[in-house]
């Protein structure tokens, strides 16, 4: 039996969930003609306040990006308030995705030696964090970076800089960085009721992303032995005793090999693809996949705590939906394409 700590925090995202934007929020904001359109239809939504404080001289992408991914770590704050014990701590390290995507956005800047500030970066605040980013952004190098993580729970990158020296690309660091994450928090995941649901959504999670470094390694021709060491140690609908044959396949043979038929089609879509050097979109079919399938969990679980979990995966559905709309709007691009970058 649930606790009454655990049934409070079920009913409050219940709660929570109404205020994410819909399908048809989605088209509407498409059909703007501009960004301060955008921002009209969004004073009706949890973003007005921070939209109020924005001059209409100020307002661009870059500005309502920041907004989006406040609202993500404010909705996370909040859940973290009203939790404790292991349920604390599995969001909190559920929660450390933004963490990583801090420290991806950081590695390809500092890849092509660019210039990263604080700005750029998705809000954490600093009672969350277990690393220091102002210091991460003054490092003049990936070595240097790597380094200062030492004492960090990301040290293990590394173990992947000879990798990255070799082959020269930053996937090989953000493959390391999403395996110690994930590693740890599957770990998490263990002290927790519902813990079965939770599992099937975030080893889901999971699988999709080993599925698609296996496809990105294998159009980089890298040697089976780097995505051996860069696949994540957790086992959800992928079999142990697959792995190897997937690792060794060209990347052409993965939808036959794959015994789940969800993930046998997906993997058909996308050699399909690939073949046509379209990779952003293949990136795109594995997150639209993650999204639906949280979607279908809330459906089906809606007194488990994994109604918490894929509440939060929607909510990161949502930043990267206006995201790519307010930056689409800006660029003037068609609407056929920017619906294409969005996960409906």
């Amino acid at each position: 039996m649930k606790s009454p700590k655990n049934i409070y925090v079920v009913t409050r995202t219940h709660g929570l969930r109404p205020h994410l934007l819909k399908s048809e929020d989605y088209v509407r904001i498409l059909r703007s003609k501009n960004l301060t359109e955008i921002s009209d239809i969004l004073f009706k939504s949890d973003y007005a306040p921070e939209l109020s404080r924005i001059s209409a001289r100020e307002l661009d992408a870059f500005q309502l990006e920041k907004i989006f991914y406040q609202k993500l770590s404010e909705r996370f704050a909040f859940l973290f308030q009203i939790t404790s014990g292991s349920l604390r701590e599995a969001l909190e390290g559920y929660y450390r995705k933004i963490e990583v995507e801090n420290l991806k956005r950081i590695i390809k800047a500092k890849h092509g030696k660019e210039k990263i500030s604080e700005d750029e970066l998705i809000p954490v605040p600093r009672r969350y964090q277990s690393v220091n980013f102002p210091a991460l952004l003054e490092t003049e190098s990936i070595a240097e970076m790597v380094e200062l993580l030492k004492e960090s729970p990301y040290r293990g990158l590394k173990n992947a800089t000879d990798l990255y020296e070799k082959y020269g690309s930053p996937l090989v660091l953000n493959a390391q960085a999403d395996k110690i994450y994930y590693t740890s928090l599957w770990q998490k995941l263990g002290g927790i009721v519902d813990r079965t649901e939770v599992k099937e959504l975030i080893g889901t999670e999971v699988d999709l992303n080993n599925l698609l470094y296996m496809f990105s390694f294998k159009r980089m021709k890298t040697d089976p032995s780097v995505l051996a060491r860069m696949i994540i140690d957790v086992r959800y609908k992928l079999p142990r005793s697959l792995i190897p044959k997937l690792i060794d396949a060209p990347y052409e043979r993965i939808p036959s090999l794959l015994t789940w038929p969800a993930y046998a089609e997906l993997a058909r879509k996308a050699v399909e693809l690939l073949d046509k050097e379209l990779l952003a979109e293949t990136e795109h079919i594995f997150s639209q996949h993650l999204y639906s399938y949280a979607g279908n969990m809330i459906l089906r679980n809606p007194n488990s705590l994994v109604f918490v979990f894929a509440y939060l995966t929607l909510c990161f559905k949502e930043a990267k939906n206006l995201t790519a709309l307010s930056l689409g709007k800006q660029l003037k691009l068609s609407d056929e394409k920017i619906q294409s970058l969005l996960f409906l």
